[in-house]
Parts: C-alpha cells; sequence; structure tokens
C-alpha cells in the first residue's frame, strides 16, 4: 500500500533471480561490509565508517549509476512490470520504499 493504493504484491520469498542484477558490480562486495560495518558502529566509528562508504562509492565512478540501474531491475523482477510501473508512478519517497519492504 502506498498512500492508500495497493501498488503491488510483495511475495513472502524472494526469488533468486530477483538478486540476479547485482552480480557483477565491482565494489560491491566492500561496500556492503563498510555499510553493516557503519550500521553497527556508534559515535565517532560510525562516522568513520559512514565516510568509508561514500569513498567506496566514489573510488569507483560507475557505482552508483549501477546500483540505481541494479535496484530498479530487480524492483521490476519482484514487483513485475505493471507494479514497477505503478509504484514509480506514485513517486514514492525514501521511506515509503522502506515501509513497503518491512
Amino acid at each position: 500500500m502506498l498512500g492508500g493504493v495497493q501498488v503491488a504484491v510483495i511475495p513472502a520469498e524472494l526469488r533468486s533471480e530477483v538478486w540476479q542484477p547485482l552480480i557483477g558490480i565491482p565494489y560491491l562486495p566492500l561496500l556492503l561490509s563498510k555499510l553493516v560495518a557503519a550500521a553497527q558502529s556508534k559515535g565517532e566509528q560510525q562516522a568513520e565508517a559512514a565516510g568509508l562508504v561514500v569513498t567506496v562509492l566514489g573510488s569507483e565512478s560507475t557505482l552508483p549509476a549501477d546500483l540505481v540501474a541494479a535496484v530498479a531491475e530487480m524492483g521490476r523482477r519482484l514487483l513485475g512490470a505493471d507494479g514497477y510501473e505503478q509504484l514509480m508512478a506514485a513517486r514514492p519517497a525514501h521511506s515509503d520504499v522502506v515501509e513497503l519492504a518491512r
């Protein structure tokens, strides 16, 4: 539900092909490890870990665009073309997408 409208039905389990767009993205394992470190850190260590995430994102010029494209393709695979288009037409905020994932 997004804005009181059912956008799509998300399956209880993610099929393996949903994850496939992430395969082969350079530096993704390093980025994920730094994100986990940032999430688990406190205070100054969290700021340092977050800085490393930014460094990793900046170290590979195509990484941000590759990630956005991969996430969009994952959305299409998960929601189907129509569900994904409906979601994008609703122009969801970051908090809306997080709520959908819960």
